[in-house]
């Protein structure tokens, strides 16, 4: 089917199925079939469908007239902004993996936490159009934060939630009394409705920050005052008597956790919810829409996926994508050596480094900090040189990147320090070695927290708020970095966190001089040089025999690959002009190379077959240098997935009758 007829956003905090069930009901469709003809399922019953749509979020952007914001979507109309404060950054990409790519050995589903739809009495009273409330619907939440009343919870068959018949819904229980689930309700529907994006190490920092504040952990190992305070505390109920294990179990360690184990840590330390949420980050974007670098085509990709769009990733092989993931997150570190089977199967890769083949389960090394041993001996010398460096008198801050010291490159090992310390590969003992000797995590932050510092210092000092370039004070260049601060905020990159800190000290910051707009008619736009690229083509075709350029292949200094891939983008988007692709035409320029480069591998099983081989042919059989044996054993595959085309299958079957049979 084709575009979402009738089309509208969400709101604010309306929970992701209430906006589904209303764009269902105004495109005249039930529930099911809008989901079989817009959000990719070829079919769904009552009782299968979840709650949580995650990757049916992408087939729906793909439907919709207007541009989608996938991003927006998962903060303010599903629950994972709330569970994100309890997962591992690893983790929350394991998440958001869920959203742009179909459930396969690679991605398996994450655990979904909604499987109840509750609902206010009093909020569908009140709201203009009934819709389910994103904060009720966690299973923690048993009151109202609005109304103070208790929730009622759909008991009957799935599908029926939105009819909102009183006789399907029974009221919640508390899970501890009146007051404690009203106060836990509350605190969870702020965080809910707040714009923070952090992980469990960020939630975990500010709680332990301001513990210790208040006098509490002063090492990990000290928590005989904050046990003996809890066992005072008036919601001491909300622990169910497992403090003293979460004391000791949860804090030193970087791990997820339930939020009924974490959250009244972070009551006791934050009574006010307010406190917590001004303290957390916020603003961090989870998808964005590119370029595919196989297919040409504009796709959702979560920000830190470095795969290929969901649609290629069904027609690619699983070992193929897999060796393309470990290939990008170790940057070129490490190389895979075996098949990959699931995400728990231990797979053989190679630490180029070292040399060293390593057997390590494919979800620690993607999503966890499981690495070759020798980075272990690595970090073990660095640290051990960083400590001689620091007890000769020397600041840890100090060191850049190209610092060498008693003939070992210094710099370069903090620099790699403190890019595993922000994809949290370090372990938890490496960690606290590091923060045991001061050593600054993220040293860009510290340096902007000493430059404010000195910025508000000559403002009570001189008076003068808008710092000319060339001043200096404090052995500082504050004109010069006041000009960046301004350069930056013209560009659009200064948080809003900082400017809010500059305008604490200059109300009428950024002072930036009103330009008179220009009259000038504007420039000409560079040409693209069209026909020197071409000429590049042709001459890269004769020498290496194929059009099949590699996107990041160069050509005598041009990217000919990037080139190649836009052309074909552009036309499948009806951007490029005529003249262009009938210039493209006439020197046979391949449009569809995944097309040429199946009749191609079909052409060669043809002619294995015409030569005497069987149907069925072993994994390992090679052909005229051609691996048809894999070849073969992946289109199986792809046939089980359901990723060949009709076309595909009878081309198959016209060689082999009984490939089907065989699948």
């Amino acid at each position: 089917m084709g575009h979402i007829g009738i089309f509208f956003t969400p709101y604010k905090n309306e929970f992701v199925y209430s906006w589904i069930c209303r764009l269902a009901r105004a495109n005249g469709l039930s529930f099911r079939h809008f989901m079989m003809n817009y959000m990719g399922h070829s079919m769904i019953f009552r009782g299968d469908f979840k709650y949580e749509l995650r990757h049916e979020l992408t087939h729906l952007a793909e439907k919709s007239f207007r541009s989608l914001d996938l991003d927006d979507i998962y903060k303010n109309n599903t629950g994972q902004r709330f569970y994100n404060l309890f997962l591992t950054e690893m983790q929350i990409e394991k998440v958001n993996q869920n959203y742009v790519k179909d459930t396969s050995n690679l991605n398996p589903t994450v655990q979904y936490h909604i499987n109840h739809i509750r609902v206010c009495p009093e909020c569908l009273k009140e709201d203009e159009c009934k819709i389910l409330h994103v904060e009720h619907q966690i299973p923690e939440v048993t009151v109202c934060a609005k109304h103070g009343c208790k929730l009622m919870e759909f008991t009957k068959q799935k599908g029926y939630e939105y009819e909102f018949k009183e006789y399907d819904y029974q009221e919640v229980p508390y899970k501890f009394d009146e007051n404690t689930d009203f106060m836990l309700s509350k605190y969870i529907s702020d965080l809910c409705l707040s714009d923070i994006t952090a992980c469990i190490t960020d939630v975990k920092q500010a709680v332990v920050d301001k513990l210790r504040e208040r006098g509490y952990l002063r090492t990990w190992n000290d928590t005989e005052a904050l046990l003996a305070d809890i066992g005072a505390w008036k919601y001491k109920g909300l622990f169910q008597g497992r403090e003293e294990y979460f004391a000791n179990k949860i804090f030193p360690r970087k791990i997820n956790i339930a939020p009924e184990g974490f959250l009244p840590f972070m009551i006791f330390a934050f009574p006010d919810v307010q406190d917590l949420i001004r303290v957390l980050p916020r603003h961090e974007q989870y998808f964005e829409r590119r370029i595919c670098s196989v297919c040409g085509k504009e796709s959702i990709f979560a920000v830190s996926d470095k795969s290929i769009c969901h649609e290629c990733v069904k027609k690619d092989d699983e070992n193929h994508e897999f060796a393309r993931l470990v290939e990008k997150m170790s940057d070129g570190e490490y190389k895979a050596m075996s098949e990959f089977e699931s995400l728990n199967n231990e797979v053989a890769l190679l630490h180029k480094e070292c040399g060293n083949v390593v057997h390590i389960k494919p979800r620690m090394f993607l999503y966890g900090t499981s690495r070759c041993p020798c980075e272990k001996v690595e970090f073990d010398n660095g640290f051990k040189i960083l400590k001689a460096y620091q007890n000769a008198g020397m600041s840890i801050d100090d060191i850049t990147k190209t610092t060498v010291w008693n003939g070992y490159k210094l710099g370069q090992w903090v620099s790699c320090t403190r890019r595993k310390a922000g994809k949290n590969v370090l372990t938890n003992k490496q960690m606290a070695q590091l923060e045991e000797i001061g050593f600054t995590f993220a040293k860009l932050e510290k340096k902007w927290i000493e430059a404010v510092e000195k910025y508000r210092r000559y403002v009570l000092s001189t008076g003068i708020k808008h710092v000319q370039k060339p001043i200096e004070f404090e052995n500082f260049r504050l004109g010069q970095w006041y000009a960046d601060v301004r350069q930056s905020y013209r560009r659009g990159t200064l948080s809003k966190e900082k400017l809010l800190e500059i305008r604490e000290i200059n109300p009428d910051f950024p002072n930036l001089p009103v330009k008179e707009k220009k009259t000038e008619p504007p420039k000409e736009k560079k040409k693209v040089y069209f026909d020197e690229a071409v000429e590049l083509f042709l001459e890269y075709r004769k020498e290496y025999k194929t059009q099949n350029i590699p996107k990041r292949k160069e050509y005598k200094g041009y990217k000919l690959g990037i080139w190649a891939n836009q052309m074909r983008a552009k036309k499948t988007q009806g951007i490029l002009p005529a003249e262009q692709i009938e210039r493209l035409n006439e020197i046979n320029f391949d449009w569809n190379p995944l097309d040429t480069k199946w009749n191609g591998d079909m052409d060669r099983y043809r002619k294995y077959i015409q030569s005497g081989g069987k149907p069925e042919i072993p994994k390992e059989r090679d052909f005229e240098g051609f691996a048809i044996g894999y070849w073969y054993a992946n289109l199986k595959i792809s046939y089980r997935n359901g990723s060949l085309t009709e076309e595909k299958i009878q081309e198959v079957r016209d060689i082999n009758p009984g490939f089907m049979n065989n699948c």
